[in-house]
C-alpha cells in the first residue's frame, strides 16, 4: 500500500514541485508552492464543485425533506423511500460527497509530504527527467519557508475561517420553535457548525506554528482558492436555485 501511494500520488506531486522550482524565477521555492497548489486544486475543482452543488441542493429542498418528516413520523420506511425518491427528483446523490471525499485524501497526505520534505529536494527521488535546482531560494516576501511563519500561521488560521463561514450554513437559534426545546440533530449540528467555524481555525494555527512555512503557504494560497469558489457558487446558486428544477447546472 505504502508503495502504491509513493508512485501514484507522492512521487509524482514531489518531482512536479522540483520541476515548478526549477522553471520559476531565482528558484523560488514559495512561487513553486504556490503554482503546484493552484494547479492541484484546479484538477481536484470538479470533485469540490459537485460536492458543494450536491449541498447545496440538500439544503435548498430542506423545507420539503422537513414535510416528509412529519407526514411519516414513526414510520422510519415510508420516510426513507420519500426522501430518497425527493433526492432523485431533483438529481441529488447522498453518497457521492463521501466519495468525493475520499478521492481526495490521498492527494492532501501527498501534498503534506511534499511540502515537509522539499525544502531540499533529494536526487534519489527525481525522475530521470526531471533536475532539481543546484540551490533553492526559501524566502518568500521576507519570510523564510523553512522556518515556522508566525504571519503564515495566522493567515492560514484566518482564511480557513473565512472558507468555513461561506462554505457552512448559519447556526440555528438555539429555540427557533419557541417551544423552550431542541432536538439531538439541532444541537449537533450547531456543535459542529461552531466547531468548523472556530475550533478548526484556531487548531490550524497551532498546528502551523509548529511547521515550516511552507506548509502554512500550502494552507493559505488553497484557503484562498475555495473562498474564491464559494463566491463563485454562492453567485451562481442564487439562479439555478429559483428555477423549478434544482437540477440545474450551479
Amino acid at each position: 500500500m505504502k508503495f502504491i501511494y509513493q508512485q501514484i500520488f507522492y512521487l509524482p506531486l514531489y518531482n512536479l514541485l522540483a520541476f515548478l522550482a526549477e522553471m520559476v524565477p531565482t528558484h523560488n521555492l514559495g512561487l513553486a508552492i504556490i503554482i503546484l497548489t493552484l494547479l492541484v486544486k484546479l484538477v481536484l475543482f470538479p470533485f469540490y464543485h459537485k460536492t458543494r452543488k450536491i449541498q447545496l441542493k440538500i439544503k435548498a429542498i430542506e423545507p420539503e425533506l422537513k414535510k416528509i418528516k412529519q407526514e411519516n413520523a414513526g414510520n422510519k420506511q415510508a420516510e426513507a423511500l420519500k426522501t430518497m425518491a425527493l433526492y432523485r427528483e431533483h438529481g441529488i446523490s447522498p453518497l457521492s460527497g463521501f466519495g468525493i471525499m475520499l478521492i481526495q485524501l490521498p492527494i492532501l497526505f501527498a501534498l503534506y509530504g511534499v511540502f515537509r520534505e522539499s525544502l531540499a529536494f533529494d536526487p534519489n527521488l527525481l525522475y530521470s527527467f526531471v533536475s532539481a535546482p543546484e540551490t533553492v531560494n526559501h524566502v518568500l516576501f521576507f519570510i523564510d519557508l523553512t522556518k515556522a511563519s508566525y504571519i503564515l500561521a495566522i493567515l492560514a488560521g484566518i482564511t480557513q475561517f473565512v472558507q468555513v463561514k461561506l462554505a457552512l450554513p448559519g447556526t440555528p437559534p438555539a429555540d427557533r420553535n419557541g417551544d423552550g426545546k431542541t432536538t439531538f440533530s439541532e444541537d449537533l449540528a450547531r456543535s459542529m457548525n461552531v466547531q468548523a467555524k472556530y475550533f478548526l481555525p484556531v487548531m490550524i494555527t497551532l498546528f502551523s506554528l509548529g511547521l515550516p512555512g511552507a506548509i502554512s503557504l500550502y494552507w493559505v494560497v488553497g484557503n484562498l482558492f475555495m473562498i474564491a469558489h464559494e463566491l463563485l457558487v454562492k453567485h451562481r446558486a442564487k439562479v439555478a436555485f429559483t428555477a423549478p428544477n434544482l437540477s440545474s447546472t450551479v
